[in-house]
């Protein structure tokens, strides 16, 4: 018996290719699988996306539970070019965020800017209004529209 772990065999939602590979294609072929009852009038629509949302909440859980011991393993492989399974994995250091409001000037702006937006999402909501300084806020255009979505809620 070793002392590594080894990938366990039971859970294998995509099976690799002969090689071990795990490809772009390999995905695609078995979102098609997935999606094939629906396609072909077997299964309604509805009833495999609320699956797949499912699926979702269950891979997000498992990643974020397994994110330290992925993050550890993936560090003792070489810097670049790292690969398993043909995928290639790479650690990153995560995103900086600055704190752009412990300037005063830039909160300053971006309370002007809050402002401006409160008064142009009022003149689209009620009509003409005018600014503090007598000028009329115009009705601003739209300049993208989302396409409707499902929002699923998942009792505990």
């Amino acid at each position: 018996m070793t002392d590594q772990p080894q990938t366990p065999q039971p859970f294998q939602l995509i099976r690799p290719a002969a090689d071990g590979r795990i490809t772009k294609s390999d995905l695609k072929a078995k979102a098609s699988e997935i999606t094939a009852p629906v396609h072909d009038g077997e299964m309604y629509a509805l009833d495999l996306d609320i699956q797949l949302k499912g699926i979702e909440e269950v891979v997000a859980a498992a990643r974020k539970s397994i994110r330290e011991a992925v993050i550890s393993e993936a560090g003792r492989y070489a810097r670049h070019d790292s690969r398993k399974a043909g995928v290639r994995f790479e650690v990153r250091n995560g995103a900086v965020q600055y704190d752009y409001g412990a300037d005063p000037v830039y909160a300053s702006l971006k309370a002007q800017l809050e402002a401006r937006k409160a008064l142009l999402d009022a003149a689209l909501e009620s009509g003409t209004i005018a600014d503090a300084d007598g000028a009329v806020v115009p009705k601003v255009p739209v300049r993208k529209t989302n396409d409707p979505y499902i929002q699923y809620t998942i009792p505990e």
